[in-house]
């Protein structure tokens, strides 16, 4: 009698006599009795060895998902902390274009006013009596060449 386990024969009960006979209705269904038992017994031990298997495997990728949102939280926090600096460091480059901006801005108004009055100037002057001399230097220096 083969002893099944999801389809596949996992065991085989045999009997054997001394003497040759056929089996008795009472010989077959004690011998399907043992057959089903140890057919009961060798599945309970299979099923157990699986839920033992299992158990080890949701145990370990308990341990992995644990160890990957340890490590996943660690990198958010130090991506934050990195953001932060990006950020902060884009402010004060920020900050320091406006800065510029406003330093040129003024400093060019400043030089411009006192250029434009010498250069204003240096026309008045070439509209009056010079040298040749005087006129070449200030021709020169106002860039009229």
């Amino acid at each position: 009698m083969p002893l099944l386990h999801k389809g596949e024969t996992v065991g085989v009960v045999n009997v054997h006599h001394l003497d040759r006979h056929v089996h008795s209705m009472e010989e077959t269904s004690a011998i399907s009795m043992i057959g089903e038992l140890m057919t009961s017994a060798i599945t309970k031990r299979l099923l157990e060895d699986e839920n033992a298997r299992l158990a080890e495997r949701d145990r370990q990728l308990r341990q992995d998902r644990d160890y990957l949102e340890e490590a996943v939280a660690k990198r958010t926090a130090e991506l934050q902390g990195a953001n932060e600096q990006l950020r902060a460091a884009k402010d004060r480059a920020e900050d320091i274009a406006r800065l510029k901006s406003t330093f040129l801005a003024n400093i060019g108004h400043e030089l411009r006013t006192p250029m434009n009055t010498m250069l204003g100037m240096t026309g008045l002057v070439l509209e009056t009596e010079l040298t040749g001399e005087q006129r070449e230097f200030l021709q020169n220096r106002q860039g009229f060449g």
